[in-house]
């Protein structure tokens, strides 16, 4: 038994303080460790007071707290997902409409800068015409520009050309090309202008005149073939009338018939 020297109580002899007063009786150092676990280290030299007798003492394995304990605090960022987030495709600019390649049955919103590969890209079925929903039931495209393709009857060569001052382009619609021939007309290179319409000439009067028929089409360009073939034919026989009036004028002056 301890005998407390504060109050005189009689205390077991494990006990550090007073049942009565709580006067300590004996350090916490006084108290019995118990035994030590060592483990034997031959391989590693021991440092210190105990390795004289070649041992070493091993202290238990640090465990990081887990990843649920409440005192660990996770800073670390989610993971990212390679994925992208699902949700109805909205294609950019110059992007071709049509779901990404993915999960079947899912849709992907593209990264920025996506362009799909070429076997994404819709096709168009083979002879597909984009100006079809556009077309006239009675397909008279004449005077609907470029886009629309001329029937047979608007190929071939045509005089209409060689009507002077580009009157032939002025009176189908085609201004731009009426300028340019009466400007090659006052500089003396209007058989550019003549050739250019000889060959597209009746193509460029279908796309931009309007023409109640292609039978209608047909008689005027044929009124205006017959003019400008007319009017070749008294050009080069005006041509051909002062050449003989040269050539005369200088056989006469050279066998003296003015003399």
């Amino acid at each position: 038994m301890a005998r407390c020297p504060q109050c005189g109580t009689e205390n077991p002899d494990d006990s550090y303080f007073c049942g009565s007063c709580g006067q300590q009786l004996r350090s916490a150092m006084e108290r019995d460790p118990g035994p030590l676990s060592v483990s034997a280290a031959p391989e590693v030299p021991a440092t210190g007071p105990d390795s004289a007798a070649g041992f070493t003492l091993s202290p238990p394995p640090a465990t990081p707290p887990a990843e649920s304990s409440p005192n660990r605090i996770n800073l670390a960022p989610p993971p990212q997902s390679s994925a992208p987030p699902a949700g109805p495709y909205v294609p950019g600019p110059g992007q071709a409409e049509g779901p990404v390649t993915g999960d079947p049955g899912v849709s992907y919103v593209p990264p920025p800068g996506y362009v799909p590969p070429p076997s994404q890209v819709p096709q168009p079925p083979p002879g597909y015409n984009p100006y079809q929903q556009f077309m006239p039931q009675d397909g008279n495209t004449s005077g609907m520009g470029t886009g629309y393709q001329a029937p047979p009857q608007a190929t071939g060569w045509t005089f209409a050309g060689f009507v002077p001052w580009g009157l032939f382009s002025f009176f189908n619609g085609n201004n731009t090309w009426g300028a340019i021939g009466l400007g090659l007309s006052l500089f003396g290179f209007y058989i550019v202008y003549s050739i250019y319409i000889g060959i597209k000439g009746r193509e460029m009067a279908w796309q931009e005149r309007r023409f109640e028929s292609v039978e209608q089409y047909e008689a005027v360009m044929k009124a205006w073939n017959s003019a400008g073939l007319a009017v070749l034919l008294i050009g080069a026989g005006l041509i051909a009338l002062y050449m003989v009036f040269v050539f005369v004028v200088m056989f006469a002056g050279m066998s003296g018939a003015f003399d």
